[in-house]
């Protein structure tokens, strides 16, 4: 009971220092460690589907896997190199719009994995119906890349000139500035809608359990990254970034993940 005890306050005091570091002192270390473990998963994922059976299906699941995997990989680097210096911040806006652009590529391959399963291979045999698609998102990305950005803020809301501000004196916050143009998420967020609906409706048809169960999975872990997004978008709208809210979102993610790592799954396995 005493070890326990000795433990329990240990990991308590451990748990403040954590949470009392600055929220951007680069990047808090919980995030990152959050972000890494959806990154690393994701590959992991990405892995197994693609080494479980070379077929249409599995590539475009893995292909989503490998870009959520990159939109986090760039999320960390540009969090981290964005308030270094005027150059750096050049590069991360660089980075932020690839970053932008491996979720496009995300939400094109889950829409076209629930179509594969509703439809088998009929739909990536569709070349018009793909080219609407791909024209669509990608005219979506082009205004959200050139009409959007990143910037940064003094934490008490002040703006900061990253010609003359760099590195800050002082805590900061990296922030995504969207504006109006945060509306253009309505595209993608339509298609994991389609994509979810799709896959409800082949659930609801579905008599074996075990297959029933990896289907609404695979709905769940597709439906928490716009969930996850959206919150984000919310957030920075209403309330100051902080760890703890930061954290909430991210876990988010985490979960999504796992659902969709589960959904490959068989229960022998």
């Amino acid at each position: 009971m005493y070890t326990m005890i000795k433990f329990l306050s240990t990991f308590f005091k451990i748990s403040i220092m954590i949470f009392e570091i600055p929220f951007h002192s680069r990047i808090h270390p919980v995030i990152v460690a959050v972000k890494l473990f959806v990154l690393v998963f994701y590959l992991f994922s990405a892995y197994k589907v693609y080494k479980k059976q070379n077929s249409t299906l599995n590539k475009c699941f893995a292909t989503s896997f490998v870009a959520w995997a990159g939109f986090n990989f760039f999320d960390i680097i540009v969090l981290y190199i964005a308030p270094l210096s005027y150059t750096a911040f050049i590069i991360a806006q660089v980075f932020w719009r690839i970053q932008l652009l491996m979720l496009f590529i995300l939400t094109y391959f889950t829409y076209n994995t629930a179509c594969i399963v509703q439809s088998s291979l009929y739909i990536m045999k569709e070349k018009k119906q793909l080219l609407l698609q791909i024209s669509i998102l990608a005219i979506s990305y082009i205004i959200l890349a050139i009409f959007s950005n990143i910037s940064i803020q003094y934490a008490s809301g002040a703006p900061l000139n990253p010609v003359t501000d760099l590195p800050p004196n002082d805590d900061f916050v990296v922030k995504d500035v969207f504006g109006v143009f945060a509306v253009i998420f309505v595209v993608p967020l339509s298609f994991y809608l389609i994509a979810s609906f799709r896959l409800g409706t082949i659930a609801k048809s579905l008599k074996n359990k075990e297959l029933k169960r990896k289907v609404i999975y695979t709905i769940i872990g597709n439906l928490l990254i716009p969930i996850g997004l959206i919150y984000f978008l919310i957030r920075d709208l209403i309330w100051e970034a902080t760890i703890l809210n930061t954290a909430i979102g991210q876990v988010v993610f985490v979960f999504s993940p796992i659902f969709i790592f589960l959904s490959q799954r068989s229960k022998s396995t």
